[in-house]
């Protein structure tokens, strides 16, 4: 007996029917879309710092990295608590993550969270003893509880480590001036200016210092070169 197989030739071909609406160019119209729409949601998260890195932070709920950022993006539209909340998380992840207890500390000094400002400071200075910007920082808290050789040691080291660092002189006149050392004041102000000629606040402190030597001229003209820098970011 012969058996029967399922190709018979006496059978009709079978023709394979296409559903409606899913021809090549339909296909790939479709990806394109899906590519287009993914490019714009891409494009929402990057124009925004805050989003993006929300982002970041929910795909990489560990990365000390984002949560610093994220805590940055915080501190650039001054949402004080949230950035403290986002460096604290940052350093639950890694505890060793020095950006992340200078960029605490800065926020917690602006938040009138002077000691523990202090401590965050001191923790990134031990962990990093050339961290300039948290030598700097640390002198700034320093100087608000009027601990002034502090502050003025701090502001000094920052300068040792870094003899470019505008912030440092600016802040060390502020200190000069401030306990009637306006011979010095004038040096650092002096210096700031140079490092940078559009620092307004070091031109009006400067001013201040030549009024109090009695040169009224320069102080004078000092305090108008501060008020037309000021004008210009208006």
């Amino acid at each position: 007996m012969r058996r029967e197989t399922q190709r018979s030739q006496s059978s009709p071909p079978v023709i394979a029917m296409r559903a409606p609406g899913t021809g090549p160019f339909v296909v790939v119209g479709m990806v394109l879309c899906l590519l287009v729409s993914m490019s714009l949601l891409r494009n929402v998260l990057w124009s925004d710092p805050i989003t993006l890195w929300e982002d970041v932070v929910r795909k990489s709920p560990n990365a000390a990295r984002a949560y610093n950022n994220l805590g940055l993006a915080y501190k650039a539209v001054n949402r004080h608590h949230d950035a403290i909340a986002m460096f604290s998380r940052a350093l639950e992840r890694d505890p060793f993550y020095v950006y992340a207890y200078n960029n605490r500390g800065v926020e917690q000094g602006k938040s009138g969270q002077t000691d523990r400002a202090l401590e965050d400071f001191a923790s990134a200075i031990t962990l990093r003893p050339d961290y300039v910007d948290a030598y700097n920082n640390r002198g700034v808290e320093q100087g608000k509880l009027g601990l002034i050789d502090r502050a003025l040691e701090d502001f000094t080291q920052a300068i040792t480590l870094d003899p470019s660092n505008v912030n440092a002189y600016y802040n060390r006149g502020k200190v000069f001036a401030e306990t009637m050392q306006p011979e010095r004041a004038l040096e650092d102000f002096t210096m700031a200016i140079t490092l940078n000629p559009a620092h307004a606040d070091a031109y009006h402190g400067r001013g201040l210092a030549f009024e109090k030597m009695g040169q009224l001229d320069r102080a004078t003209e000092d305090y108008k070169r501060s008020e037309q820098l000021l004008s210009l970011k208006r």
